[in-house]
């Protein structure tokens, strides 16, 4: 690297290095990654026959770094398709950000959800039983009206302002095109979704796409059959909660049904959540 100490008697300008943008980096870092490994490789054989070898305490066809939401998302999916996977985090508990998450989420592109509510269906599992909150026009949607939505300049919000003007065209089409696949992977994975409202940013202004993940007040916490307990949800103490969640949850019973908490919705979800009575759902 150059320094000024390169040019000790003149007042001469180091020009700036180039650094690779993310994108040629993963282009070039494969590519280069392998050659690297085949110096090494080499470099290993000629070795003395004395080196110690590496002891490997684990083995797995791919380690993710981080248990948050992308992490435990690419685990799950590669676990899906036969990888033996491996998740490693910084925390004692998964969840990343997530354990500080609202659980709202806007993806659209007429996904599951979205479809749901305009058939005025409930979910599969019968806990959604309030009427949907959205006219079905505000939730007929495309892949193609996301897109837009997300890269149009002419696009703008309540306040006058146009978000998504700067976003690469590519990686929006990318995510416009999976949005419906994504909220289909979230429901066969054990995620909850009320019913759609409105929508917030980063998911495009002009429909509806917007709905919150919730669980049900019950004597267990367990995802997959939907449940969490009111200490667990940290409702059981005003004061106290647990390291499942950190942050209090609410009343979700306006765009659910009775004894749902949702992440931190505020006061217009329903006010404050009450510890119920045990209750106990019976599940075939």
């Amino acid at each position: 690297m150059a320094t000024r100490g390169d040019h000790p008697h003149d007042g001469t300008k180091v020009e700036k290095e180039k650094v690779p943008n993310r994108r040629d980096f993963v282009k070039t870092g494969v590519v280069a990654g392998l050659g690297s490994g085949a110096v090494l490789g080499a470099c290993a054989q000629g070795a003395e026959t004395g080196a110690q070898e590496a002891a490997w305490d684990y083995e797995a066809d791919i380690v993710i770094a981080g248990g948050g939401c992308a992490g435990l998302t690419a685990a799950i999916r590669a676990r899906d398709l036969g990888a033996s996977v491996l998740v490693v985090d910084q925390n004692f508990d998964l969840g990343g950000r997530m354990l500080h998450s609202a659980g709202r989420m806007s993806l659209g592109g007429g996904d599951p959800v979205q479809q749901r509510d305009i058939n005025g269906e409930g979910d599969r599992e019968g806990l959604v039983t309030v009427d949907p909150v959205e006219d079905p026009e505000e939730l007929d949607d495309s892949i193609e009206l996301l897109f837009t939505d997300i890269t149009d300049w002419s696009v703008v919000d309540p306040k006058g302002q146009s978000p998504y003007r700067y976003n690469e065209r590519e990686l929006a089409r990318a995510w416009a095109e999976n949005c419906p696949a994504t909220r289909q992977f979230l429901i066969d994975n054990y995620v909850r979704f009320s019913r759609v409202a409105s929508t917030h940013g980063g998911g495009g202004l002009s429909r509806a796409r917007l709905a919150t993940t919730f669980l049900m007040l019950g004597e267990t916490t367990d995802i997959k059959a939907g449940t969490i307990t009111a200490e667990d949800a940290g409702v059981a103490d005003r004061e106290r909660s647990s390291a499942f969640a950190p942050v209090r949850m609410n009343n979700g019973s306006r765009l659910v049904g009775p004894l749902p908490v949702s992440g931190v919705l505020g006061p217009r979800e329903g006010g404050p959540v009450h510890a119920p009575s045990p209750v106990r759902r019976d599940r075939a």
